[in-house]
């Protein structure tokens, strides 16, 4: 049982450590490939910034759900909060003046490279939110003992970025980096969108919230 569990676990660590690498080599073989593979960093660090965040909350998500999902409620509505929290964070500085401040300062792009993160710095907007509600959809699953779901949504995550970068960068020609970042957020929302089909499985059998039964 305890293979059971936890090689799905192991397993998305290894599909997700893909996504980093494959990407790089698309942006090779994309538009201005010189600019997105030097951009690239500098723009995914501002995304782990925020969604360093969501990541952690998973951690905690499982620790409060509780051994029968009794909190899943209360840490769902957190999670609503905090997602809203990163979301105003990164739009701050994607959309006002601290663009140039964190991207030309800070990092130590010239004007020509910053001119290339500005769009992928406005398309990561709402990665960090659904980093957030990917990391309490896992903890639901985590503690419901529906590990291989997480692995299926890692793999169609991994396989969503490839097929948008392929659309975006190679069909439409977009520049590498914008590519990327486009097939960062849709892999992301497609691993999203898979898990919320199985989290209401895991707490259909908790029945409706206290005060709204018959």
């Amino acid at each position: 049982r305890i293979l059971e569990f936890y090689y799905p676990l192991a397993l998305t660590s290894f599909i997700g450590l893909a996504a980093h690498p494959m990407l790089t080599f698309f942006m090779g073989r994309a538009r201005a490939p010189l600019e997105s593979l030097a951009v690239f960093p500098v723009v995914h660090a501002l995304s782990f910034l925020f969604r360093a965040l969501g990541l952690s909350y998973q951690e905690a998500s499982i620790a409060l759900v509780g051994d029968e999902l009794e909190e899943h409620r209360a840490v769902s509505r957190f999670g609503v909060w905090l997602g809203a929290g990163v979301t105003a964070g990164i739009a701050l500085i994607a959309f006002t003046p601290l663009f140039d401040v964190w991207f030309r300062h800070i990092s130590g792009l010239t004007e020509e490279l910053a001119a290339y993160a500005r769009v992928p710095a406005m398309v990561l907007l709402p990665l960090p939110a659904l980093s957030v509600w990917l990391s309490v959809q896992r903890a639901i699953l985590v503690q419901g003992r529906r590990t291989k779901a997480i692995t299926v949504a890692t793999a169609l995550e991994v396989t969503t970025m490839a097929v948008v970068f392929a659309t975006l960068g190679w069909q439409l020609d977009l520049v590498g980096v914008t590519a990327a970042i486009f097939a960062f957020v849709g892999g992301r929302l497609a691993a999203n969108l898979y898990l919320v089909g199985q989290v209401r499985r895991v707490v259909a059998p908790l029945g409706p919230p206290r005060g709204l039964g018959r």
